[in-house]
């Protein structure tokens, strides 16, 4: 991001699953491509993890709401967030590779902290426990480790105020 970017989040809408299809893409076809499959099964392969993935959030967390980060108008990311229980819980959370590190995940997930401290909520999520650059972001946060399962990290942020 430069000095005059300007990122700002909005409300997933229906023209938008190509982006959080290419998004995941983005996220799970990198893990995939070391299996060493031709493109075409790559793509295959990795539609079919989407639709799975995409059915099961529906089915544990149906009232989650997706959130596109964009900068300058242009999408970089998204944030799921499942408000349903006492505390807010992230679902998913990508910022395209282009964008990573230039701030657009900082700023979605101050959005975020802003809106469970004004209603005084606390917010979880799971990350992959070798992502150190996530657990960094989230750390900067606020967040702290409150467990660990299967190769992943339990965090949780306790509102501020």
């Amino acid at each position: 991001m430069t000095p005059t970017s300007t990122t700002r989040t909005r409300t997933a809408e229906a023209g938008d699953a190509a982006l959080l299809r290419a998004l995941f893409a983005e996220t799970r076809g990198a893990e995939l491509a070391a299996a060493g499959l031709d493109r075409a099964a790559l793509d295959q392969l990795v539609e079919i993890q989407h639709r799975s993935h995409t059915a099961q959030v529906a089915a544990s967390h149906p009232g989650a709401t997706a959130t596109v980060i964009e900068i300058d108008g242009e999408a970089a990311g998204m944030l799921l967030v499942d408000r349903s229980s006492e505390a807010m819980h992230i679902v998913d959370f990508t910022v395209a590779a282009a964008h990573r590190g230039r701030g657009a995940g900082t700023a979605a997930l101050a959005d975020l902290t802003t809106e469970a401290d004004a209603a005084h909520r606390a917010i979880t999520l799971e990350v992959w426990a070798l992502n150190s650059g996530a657990i960094g972001l989230y750390e900067r946060a606020g967040f702290a480790v409150i467990g660990e399962r299967s190769g992943s990290l339990e965090l949780r942020r306790e509102p501020n105020g």
